[in-house]
């Protein structure tokens, strides 16, 4: 059953990973195949399950207003910017009065295909939830490391084996209760380096793994390999 009605997309980063190409664009509208973008398809993939999505935007955030406003005329699909950037867990402070008590949240540069439906998710007692993904190298993304039970016990840099040699990764989509903005303090905000290691400390993240198609869009090598395969999105490859 479901129980959650509003999803965030984080949509507010500069893409310096991505160069030229986020110089005059943002990242979630940099394209990909068709005239198609990422923020195109996530809206698409995901608005059957929602009766509301916020996009949080930061950099070059009018060119996502425009984006909206030209391709998707349904009032349940709303753009927030930022005036200054705010960090990942920032912008949840900065746009408080819109949250809803519990909600879902994904990156707006990364596409995780599953069968889990975030919307039906159940907090427990934690404030936050992660979706996992076991990969064979977890070395690019850095690794999460967890109970038997789901709690989250802490989290592995890039580039590093990682405690115990994890391959749990973060896939960038999340359900949070509004109250994790109590550990949000101060602007800019980071979600990975400042919230979540706060949850932990607090026995207040949990997790689930789901089995599924995953894509960061946000370097060079994933860009193209999104540009190249465009079947990957419709789970043909």
């Amino acid at each position: 059953m479901k129980s959650i009605e509003q999803l965030i997309i984080l949509a507010g980063g500069k893409g310096n990973r991505l160069k030229y190409e986020t110089s005059n664009v943002p990242k979630p509208l940099v394209t990909l195949f068709d005239k198609k973008c990422i923020l195109g398809l996530l809206i698409d993939r995901h608005l059957p399950e929602y009766s509301e999505i916020l996009i949080l935007a930061g950099y070059k955030s009018e060119q996502i207003e425009d984006y909206v406003a030209n391709y998707y005329s349904n009032e349940n699909i709303r753009v927030l910017c930022e005036k200054s950037l705010a960090g990942t867990g920032g912008a949840f402070l900065v746009h408080r009065d819109e949250l809803a008590s519990k909600f879902a949240v994904i990156n707006g540069d990364t596409w995780f295909e599953s069968d889990l439906k975030i919307s039906s998710l159940d907090l427990g007692c934690k404030l936050a939830g992660l979706v996992l993904k076991n990969v064979d190298d977890s070395s690019r993304y850095g690794s999460v490391q967890v109970q038997t039970y789901g709690e989250v016990t802490g989290f592995s840099e890039k580039n590093s084996e990682g405690l115990g040699g994890g391959n749990l990764i973060n896939v960038g989509c999340y359900v949070f209760s509004k109250q994790i903005l109590s550990y949000i303090s101060s602007l800019p905000c980071s979600l990975e380096r400042d919230v979540f290691p706060r949850l932990v400390s607090k026995r207040l993240l949990t997790s689930w793994v789901a089995d599924g198609q995953f894509l960061d869009i946000g370097i060079p090598e994933t860009l193209a390999f999104a540009r190249a395969n465009p079947g990957f999105f419709n789970n043909e490859i």
